[in-house]
């Protein structure tokens, strides 16, 4: 069976993004089937978006008219195993996304985990809930309680413009690299009687908190039902600061107009807006303004590594000092794995960005 199919389906301009996730409580062996028809039903209801599909478990975002969406949850419910979904919704439309996309893949959301770590956390490992209302209360009692620990359970780029006060933001660029990190920091942890943990949707703490449990010998590992999007429906004013990472072309979430708490790498203006580096095969995220874009001719790098390369990299008359290899790590990817905290990376490390 093909592991990426793509279908071209007509986009709307209004609308709504549905975002979703589903672990298995029966292992779904034979995938085809199962895709074919979820596909189908996607063409049906024209909807765009990307979906990652595995044995344990389904994670997949969508946009389209509300009523086509509508639609689809309908039918979604009369599949016994996509049925007790909860689902996420947002302004936006199908248009959000450039196709529609489906991948079948060994995890959902890669962890790095073994095929028995998957299967005993499916089945073995429930996870302890708090709800938007309980998850605010801990949160303030955070603040009074050194004893209480709270985890971004996301990647740097997504904290830096959005995160909870007081939270331990990990300085991963990629959610397989969470257990190292935890692995890194296990000691630190230990102060806590009690760790809070959450993410966008809730699908990365569903992995992320049988491990820290299982890696601490914790028992008191707790995750905000429904992620950061539930939280802020029910507090937009409450103990989130920034606007909440998401993974289509809106970029943000920020339900209705947030503060900006992140600054542009290069002048330290308040600025949310991320452009992607401009070194081919990089794709890291660089905060930069829109003065800045200008001074740079729109050519921004997230560090001298990779401007190096783009500019003299590929010339052949370069001078030996700027080979550059195109798929070496950049400084950037080098220097971050030092810090247990993504704000310590971006507080120490302005040499690493260009002025």
């Amino acid at each position: 069976a093909k592991r990426d199919r793509r279908v071209d389906v007509p986009a709307s301009s209004s609308g709504t993004i549905l975002l979703f996730y589903k672990y298995f409580s029966e292992w779904a062996v034979d995938l085809l089937p199962v895709s074919d028809w979820f596909l189908s039903l996607c063409v049906q209801c024209s909807l765009r978006g990307k979906v990652k599909l595995a044995p344990e478990g389904i994670n997949a975002t969508l946009g389209g008219t509300q009523e086509n969406v509508n639609r689809f949850i309908e039918e979604m419910e009369k599949n016994e195993l996509f049925s007790e979904i909860d689902y996420k919704k947002s302004e936006g439309a199908s248009s959000n996304f450039p196709d529609l996309r489906l991948r079948l893949v060994e995890e959902i959301v890669p962890l790095g985990l073994s095929l028995h770590q998957r299967r005993q956390y499916n089945n073995n490992h429930p996870n302890k809930y708090l709800s938007a209302e309980e998850f605010h209360k801990a949160v303030a009692e955070a603040r009074v309680d050194p004893g209480v620990g709270i985890i971004d359970v996301r990647n740097f780029y997504e904290s830096r413009i959005g995160r909870f006060e007081g939270a331990i933001c990990p300085n991963t660029r990629k959610f397989k690299q969470f257990p190292e990190w935890l692995r890194q920091n296990a000691h630190s942890l230990a102060r806590y009687h009690t760790l809070l943990t959450y993410c966008t949707g809730g699908i990365r703490c569903e992995r992320a908190d049988p491990f820290i449990s299982e890696t601490l010998a914790h028992n008191n590992v707790l995750m905000l039902q429904g992620g950061i999007h539930r939280y802020l429906e029910r507090f937009p004013e409450g103990h989130f600061r920034g606007k909440n990472y998401v993974f289509d072309d809106r970029i943000t979430n920020d339900f209705g107009g947030r503060e900006v708490i992140s600054s542009c790498n290069f002048c330290g203006r308040a600025w949310d807006q991320y452009s992607s580096c401009g070194r081919d095969k990089c794709f890291l995220l660089v905060l930069c303004c829109d003065d800045c874009q200008v001074q740079r001719q729109g050519k921004v790098y997230c560090c001298v590594d990779c401007q190096t390369f783009t500019e003299c990299g590929s010339d052949s008359s370069s001078s030996s000092s700027h080979n550059f290899d195109r798929n070496r790590t950049c400084r950037c990817e080098l220097l971050r794995p030092r810090y247990a905290n993504a704000d310590q990376f971006f507080q120490e490390s302005s040499n690493t960005h260009l002025s």
